[in-house]
């Protein structure tokens, strides 16, 4: 299944090895999920990696932050080219995670955002939370 995941997602899996963003990252290491992402995506994960606040809580080194993102960059549906898509999330920042799904063929955003998550669907995209996310996949797995 092709997604893409919001960084805040991917902030949280990163501060908590047990939480349900890190469990969506280890089905993406086993090759379960296929992330889809892009410049503008990676460049902003790797800015709120290093804010002040969550350095604080990571304990990582920058050198172990930029081989993440390339580790991304490397392994996940890289869009070099993505559409611009604006007016369509409450908060202008998400846009580009709406765009990069429509872009990327996406089947699934998993997002922590409460403006995108307010969307529900985007173009036929749905949007939920890592929890329900996962949820949908324990329930596609037992039916």
């Amino acid at each position: 299944m092709r997604i893409v995941v919001d960084t805040n997602v991917l902030v949280s899996a990163f501060v908590s090895a047990t939480s349900s963003p890190a469990r969506i990252l280890d089905l993406w290491r086993a090759g379960d999920l296929e992330i889809v992402t892009s410049q503008a995506a990676l460049d902003e994960l790797q800015r709120v990696l290093l804010y002040p606040r969550i350095r604080t809580r990571l304990r990582y080194s920058n050198d172990q932050i930029d081989q993440f993102v390339a580790l991304l960059r490397k392994h996940a549906l890289y869009l070099a080219e993505v559409p611009p898509l604006t007016g369509i999330a409450p908060d202008p920042d998400d846009d580009k995670f709406l765009a990069l799904a429509q872009a990327g063929g996406a089947q699934w955003i998993v997002s922590g955002d409460s403006h995108l998550l307010s969307l529900g669907a985007y173009s036929g995209i749905p949007i939920s939370s890592p929890a329900a996310f996962l949820a949908s996949l324990d329930q596609d797995s037992t039916d």
